[in-house]
């Protein structure tokens, strides 16, 4: 063999191991891109509303937290942070599901009433804020005595007050960027609540109509339909047994659902 041969040959097998080592080095996995906090803007911008009359029988939601040990959490939130607030079917919800920077202020027995009120004073930190996440309505609906006795009133008394209240209250006061979902229908036949999904269905098919005109940019999410069997009831593979309240696997779908609607906002 020549010298030029031999040399050939050891370009050759010098290529080929080169070829190989960068095979290797592009199929090693490089971290992808870095997840970044979304930009501050103001999500309470509007007119701010008038107090609602909070009636008898609308209890203190529970698993409040007190003071000073919630002032201090308030205080110490990053800006561009997402806020998310609602009643149990939301506070019972890993928030790192909806995003990797929320806040969870849902609070088991909220009523919407009571979370407007509390959005007016208690959260300056939306002043700043990524976006925001509602889930309230339903406790609205099953509190009864603020519209009088189920006999002296009709059910759509209610749920035409919730789709009021985002109408007047939230429509002209919320900015920046929200995610406004529907209301969760129960298992009627779990919970006996016979009729409760049509006021449900209601309030979800006019929250859009209510919202119109509003200032912020809002994605609405709606029941993911594959909690619900053929008849509109919450399947049981989904609630915790008590046919209203996600269980982990339900909890997940929504968040996903919510995650996504983020995502569409740019958040």
């Amino acid at each position: 063999m020549s010298s030029t041969d031999i040399l050939n040959a050891a370009i050759s097998t010098i290529a080929s191991q080169l070829t190989i080592m960068s095979d290797a080095v592009a199929s090693i996995e490089t971290p992808g891109t870095p997840i970044t906090r979304p930009p501050a803007i103001n999500c309470i911008g509007g007119t701010i509303p008038n107090a609602i009359a909070i009636p008898t029988g609308d209890g203190v939601p529970g698993g409040a937290i007190a003071d000073p040990y919630r002032t201090r959490i308030l205080n110490n939130l990053a800006d561009g942070s997402v806020w998310v607030f609602g009643d149990s079917i939301l506070q019972a919800t890993d928030t790192n599901l909806i995003s990797p920077f929320g806040t969870n202020w849902a609070l088991g027995g909220q009523s919407l009433r009571r979370m407007i009120n509390s959005l007016r004073t208690d959260f300056p930190g939306l002043h700043s804020a990524g976006a925001g996440v509602i889930m309230c309505g339903v406790n609205d609906l099953s509190n009864t005595s603020y519209y009088g006795a189920r006999n002296a009133h009709s059910p759509d008394d209610a749920a035409a007050t919730v789709v009021g209240m985002y109408a007047n209250q939230l429509k002209n006061y919320l900015t920046g960027k929200w995610v406004i979902c529907h209301l969760l229908p129960c298992n009627e036949i779990v919970t006996g609540a016979v009729g409760y999904n049509s006021q449900v269905a209601y309030v979800n098919s006019h929250l859009a109509g209510a919202l119109t005109g509003c200032a912020a940019q809002i994605a609405f999410v709606p029941p993911p339909p594959i909690l619900f069997g053929m008849d509109g009831n919450l399947k049981s593979e989904y609630h915790i047994g008590d046919g209203q309240h996600l269980n982990k696997a339900g909890s997940a779908i929504m968040a996903a659902d919510i995650a996504t609607a983020l995502s569409g906002l740019e958040v």
